[in-house]
């Protein structure tokens, strides 16, 4: 990146703040450093296994909805302990997510993460920048209009049903194709598909009033049985 990038500059911020808000199941800052021509950001090493696009393309064409329970669980997890301390992620997809070599997951590249000031609460909703990447994209920041932490919940649907199926739910022939596909907000269900995995994917694959963030997203039985406790403090083997 180059000196005056704004990403940079995003990104280290957001770090720092993980830094200062620690999670096992997000990155966080470590160190700086700079030559003549770049500045680098360290972080933990994620020595390990492969992000969950990887995962799915070696071990597909599908997982076992009791692997995807557990890392969507771990997953929203993360996501609310951003949302609690001011950070939204914006590029929630499988490539961001990794899996160390204890098979848990790291939320990674916090470059397009949105820092929100003080007393700004994680489901108000703010104009904010059109950023991500189209197949995971709210259809509310495909439009450019105000939105919250909901885009990441958003995400997190469109990982769960492609994890469960191989496919993205929105795929297009091209990006335009894919952003055609978002803002329609049509989604096909195969028959693949659990009732519960259904109901938990449309609880979030849908309008921002009703998208459900972690606490009402825990209850769904989707993820029942499922010790949260548990599942933060790694005390569940991972798949």
């Amino acid at each position: 990146m180059d000196l005056d990038g704004r990403k940079f500059n995003r990104e280290r911020e957001a770090l720092q703040r993980m830094q200062e808000f620690q999670h096992p199941f997000v990155t966080r800052f470590v160190s700086e450093h700079r030559d003549d021509q770049y500045r680098f950001l360290a972080m933990p090493y994620v020595g390990g296994l492969s992000d969950l696009f990887a995962l799915l393309m070696k071990a597909g064409p599908r997982l076992p909805q009791a692997h995807v329970r557990f890392y969507a669980g771990e997953l929203s997890l993360a996501l609310e302990h951003m949302h609690a301390h001011g950070l939204i992620h914006r590029d929630v997809k499988l490539e961001n997510v990794m899996r160390g070599m204890d098979g848990h997951l790291t939320l990674i590249d916090l470059g397009c993460s949105k820092v929100r000031g003080p007393g700004v609460g994680p489901d108000e909703e703010r104009s904010g920048t059109v950023t991500g990447t189209p197949d995971f994209m709210a259809p509310e920041v495909l439009r450019n209009q105000p939105y919250s932490c909901k885009v990441d919940y958003w995400a997190l649907g469109c990982i769960i049903y492609e994890l469960l199926t191989g496919k993205s739910p929105f795929a297009g022939a091209d990006a335009d194709a894919t952003v055609r596909a978002v803002l329609a907000e049509q989604v096909e269900y195969p028959d693949i598909l659990s009732a519960s995995a259904v109901e938990c994917i449309k609880s979030l694959v849908c309008p921002a009033a009703t998208r459900l963030t972690h606490a009402g997203l825990s209850e769904l039985p989707f993820f029942s049985g499922l010790d949260w406790k548990a599942l933060e403090a790694k005390q569940i083997a991972a798949p």
